[in-house]
């Protein structure tokens, strides 16, 4: 049987260190910081020399047991060194763990995504309390998006009136 550490099982397959776990009022609190390489510059793609500060980023995870998950993300602010380039700063970002921006994981948002689609609203958030899943009735609205449409969708569709009229002859 083979030995795993905490942040292997909480986060597969991503550089992340776990610090601290915390039971706090129903919630597991995972204090983790990410262990990778330095990020890139979302603009110039060049790797990160300097590091500006460090914050803490807060977001929900999917629940552990029966405790809601808030992970405490510590993540490096960089400098981007190339002249040419327009962006000053930029945080390092963990891609599998969630989008920039978010406040919740990328597993969470998928969870919730299903509960609105199959149950919508009030219903999903009900559903969502019994899961100890973050989620309100609006931003479960939130994630019923319509899909992208593509560049080289059709502008016009036309309808064939013979076939409406039941005839499929030329005329």
């Amino acid at each position: 049987m083979k030995t795993e550490m905490l942040g292997d099982v909480l986060f597969p397959g991503l550089d992340i260190t776990v610090w601290q776990v915390v039971v706090f009022d129903d919630n597991l609190i995972v204090d983790a910081e990410v262990c990778g390489p330095p990020g890139r510059c979302p603009q110039c793609e060049r790797p990160a020399t300097r590091v500006r500060s460090r914050y803490w980023r807060r977001m929900a995870g999917l629940p552990v047991g029966r405790r809601a998950m808030i992970l405490r993300l510590r993540v490096l602010r960089f400098f981007c060194d190339q002249r040419q380039c327009r962006r000053r700063t930029f945080v390092e970002q963990v891609a599998a763990l969630a989008e920039p921006r978010h406040r919740c994981s990328a597993e969470l948002r998928s969870a919730m995504r299903a509960v609105a689609v199959e149950f919508g609203g009030r219903p999903g958030r009900r559903l969502c309390t019994k899961l100890r899943l973050h989620g309100r009735r609006t931003v479960l609205l939130k994630q019923l998006t319509a899909p992208a449409v593509p560049a080289r969708a059709p502008r016009v569709l036309g309808i064939d009136v013979r076939i409406l009229r039941g005839r499929t002859s030329g005329a």
